[in-house]
């Protein structure tokens, strides 16, 4: 949901795959599981480092962080209201409940993918995971933060800050998991860049045997990383799991870069490849109906296949965005006639 402007294909591409890497990654297990793990939330960090504005000035930082708000804040507030709302729907009595309201509001300042059974800052409350907030503040407050790191910084000056920056949000999280993700934020600062990178390197002209490289380098690091597939040892943003830190920041990097040459390559199917393309130019929107899955979730599961199961709730996923598209864009044709 960013700012219109002329797109680049090869991007959204990247993001429409990206974005259904995201839904497979949360309903399998396995080596499938670490390959989509070890990269798929880098990859929309890296694409937004290739995509954003830099700013030039304090004003311009200013405009940018507004922007970024609007963009990023906006969705996740409004997604968690609208899950408080089906909570409170489904049980009223929970209106008048104090420890409810100190749940509803640790929940939302800490972010997390997963439950915090002690939270050390609130008085060891037990923080409830709610999807994927801290993907949105990871990549409102990394973005800004990196814009301002670009403006102070240059070559090799930017690049030693954002590992410093990144070894900080490491440090951090294992010591304590700091509220709206921001350990996480400063650990994956390092992708900003190697997207604001991708801007003097043009993608387009690579060639087979660079992608090839970059499989090998991203599978070969992966298999450091992720020794007993019966363990989960591969990169878990939301869990805090750096394995050999920083050699997997290197491994998200290798992988988003491989999906983003493989994207390129596949804008060749023509037509075929505008439905992928359309999910990633509102892969945002797409995100918040996947944060709430959880309603329709236990329709999708039951006796059979995992894979067919999965499959209905991909699908489930699909048909209820594509309703959350259309009304959006009949609000906007709503908006302009008026």
């Amino acid at each position: 949901m960013e700012a219109e402007r002329k797109r680049i294909d090869w991007i959204d591409c990247a993001r429409g795959i990206g974005i259904l890497l995201v839904m497979v990654g949360h309903g399998v297990d396995g080596l499938l599981r670490a390959l989509i793990f070890s990269f798929h939330m880098p990859l929309f960090f890296i694409l937004s480092g290739r995509t954003f504005r830099p700013s030039k000035d304090g004003r311009a930082w200013q405009r940018n962080v507004k922007r970024g708000a609007r963009q990023l804040l906006i969705p996740l507030a409004a997604v968690y209201l609208m899950r408080a709302a089906v909570t409170l729907w489904q049980s009223p009595g929970l209106l008048g409940e104090a420890s409810y309201w100190k749940g509803f509001f640790c929940t939302f300042v800490f972010g997390s993918g997963v439950d915090i059974e002690n939270s050390g800052i609130f008085g060891g409350a037990r923080i409830e995971a709610m999807g994927m907030p801290w993907f949105f503040f990871a990549l409102f407050f990394g973005r800004s933060l990196y814009d301002f790191l670009q403006m102070k910084c240059r070559g090799k000056g930017l690049a030693a800050a954002c590992m410093a920056v990144s070894g900080a949000g490491f440090g951090l999280g294992k010591l304590q998991w700091l509220p709206f993700s921001l350990d996480i934020t400063l650990a994956v600062i390092p992708f900003f860049y190697v997207g604001d990178s991708l801007r003097r390197v043009d993608l387009e002209k690579g060639t087979g045997r660079l992608l090839t490289v970059l499989g090998i380098l991203w599978l070969a690091t992966l298999a450091a990383e992720y020794p007993d597939p019966g363990r989960w040892t591969y990169l878990e943003l939301a869990w805090r799991r750096y394995p050999l830190y920083p050699l997997c920041l290197f491994t998200a990097a290798a992988g988003s870069l491989f999906l983003c040459g493989v994207s390129i390559r596949i804008l060749k199917l023509g037509k075929m490849v505008r439905p992928v393309l359309f999910l990633g130019k509102n892969s945002m929107y797409l995100l918040c109906v996947h944060c709430m899955d959880y309603l329709w979730h236990p329709l999708c599961y039951g006796n059979g296949p995992a894979f067919f199961s999965l499959m209905k709730k991909i699908m489930a996923d699909v048909v209820i965005f594509l309703l959350v598209m259309a009304a959006v864009n009949s609000i906007k044709n709503f908006c302009r006639g008026g």
